[in-house]
C-alpha cells in the first residue's frame, strides 16, 4: 500500500472519529410526537387483548380551561389556556453526569422545563425510596410575546437516580412546543451551586407532589 492510500485511510478515520463525537443522541424518545397518546396516566388506552397501547407523551392539564393538541403533521404540540403539562417517557441517567435540555417554542405565554428523577422500578406507593430532591427546575420559567426561540438548560441528577422524564409547563397563554431535546454532556460542569439541580420549590412536600 503506497503513502498515498495510507494517508487516505488515515485522514478518512479521523474523520469518522470525528463525526461520531459529534453526534450526540436525543434520550427523548419522540422528539417529533409522532408514536404518542394523549390520555390520562391512569387510563391509558388498552388493546382488545387488555394490553397497555404503548404512549411517549402525557398531558395534564392543572388549571382549566386549557387545552393541549397534538399537531403530527407539524410535529409540535400546542398547549393554551391556564396550566398544562406535558411529560416526556421515561429515560435512563448516570450519577454525576450532567445533561443538556432544550426545547424550541413558539407563541405568547410563560414556559419552563422541569426534571423529575426517579429509581427504575419505583412506583409512587413506595413513598421513601424517591430521589431528593425528586424534582428540578431545567428552564426557569420564560415569558415569550408573540416570538420564537430556543430556551435550554443544564440538570444534574439526584445522587440515586438512574431514571428521569422532563415535564413541559405552559401557563397563561397559547405556546406550541416541538423538537424537545435532552443530551448528555461531554465533560460535567463544575459543582458549583449555580449549576447544581434547582429543586422546584423550598416545601418537600410540594415537590413532590403533582409528580404522576
Amino acid at each position: 500500500m503506497n503513502k498515498n492510500v495510507i494517508g487516505l485511510v488515515v485522514l478518512f478515520g479521523m474523520v469518522a472519529a470525528l463525526a461520531a463525537d459529534v453526534v450526540v443522541k436525543n434520550l427523548v424518545a419522540d422528539p417529533g410526537f409522532q408514536h404518542t397518546s394523549f390520555e390520562s396516566p391512569r387510563f391509558y388506552p388498552r388493546t382488545p387483548d387488555g394490553k397497555p397501547v404503548p404512549t411517549t407523551w402525557v398531558r395534564h392539564q392543572i388549571n382549566l380551561p386549557s387545552e393541549v393538541n397534538l399537531n403530527k403533521d407539524a410535529k409540535s404540540v400546542t398547549m393554551k389556556g391556564g396550566k398544562s403539562l406535558l411529560h416526556s417517557s421515561r429515560f435512563p441517567v448516570k450519577a454525576g453526569q450532567s445533561y443538556t435540555v432544550s426545547l424550541k417554542v413558539q407563541g405568547k405565554g410563560k414556559v419552563s422545563i422541569e426534571t423529575l428523577w426517579w429509581q427504575k422500578g419505583h412506583r409512587l406507593a413506595d413513598g421513601e425510596g424517591l430521589p431528593v430532591p425528586h424534582r428540578t427546575v431545567a428552564v426557569k420559567p420564560v415569558t415569550l410575546d408573540d416570538e420564537t426561540k430556543v430556551i435550554s438548560g443544564v440538570d444534574t441528577p439526584s445522587p440515586k437516580a438512574n431514571e428521569a422524564y422532563i415535564r413541559i409547563v405552559v401557563e397563561d397563554g397559547t405556546v406550541t412546543v416541538s423538537e424537545p431535546s435532552v443530551t448528555q454532556m461531554k465533560e460535567s460542569p463544575s459543582d458549583s451551586p449555580a449549576r447544581r439541580p434547582s429543586p422546584a420549590g423550598s416545601n418537600p412536600s410540594a415537590a413532590k407532589g403533582a409528580t404522576r
